[in-house]
């Protein structure tokens, strides 16, 4: 079964608080790290997504995450930009 991070945790009643602690993100503001991690507003290390997949029991894996990532860069990411001289002859 394929399930996007944030929806685990919500399914499982835990706060981003919760699930930083216990996969170990630290710093100055864990669970927004966390936050942008689950919406793909920042990528994932690959530590969080084994930590992550570990907490959830195997049902967050690698590809949610990638897929997450996908689709955040797919509504926000700047169109690729054409090289100078491309296509010129």
């Amino acid at each position: 079964m394929s399930i996007k991070p944030d929806m685990w945790r919500t399914r499982e009643a835990l706060s981003l608080g919760v699930v930083a602690r216990r996969i170990g993100i630290t710093g100055r503001n864990p669970n927004r790290t966390l936050q942008r991690y689950e919406t793909g507003e920042s990528p994932a290390p690959v530590a969080v997504i084994d930590a992550y997949r570990d907490l959830s029991g195997g049902e967050v894996t690698a590809e949610d995450w990638l897929d997450v990532r996908r689709a955040w860069l797919s509504t926000h990411a700047p169109a690729p930009r054409t090289p100078r001289g491309a296509g010129e002859r």
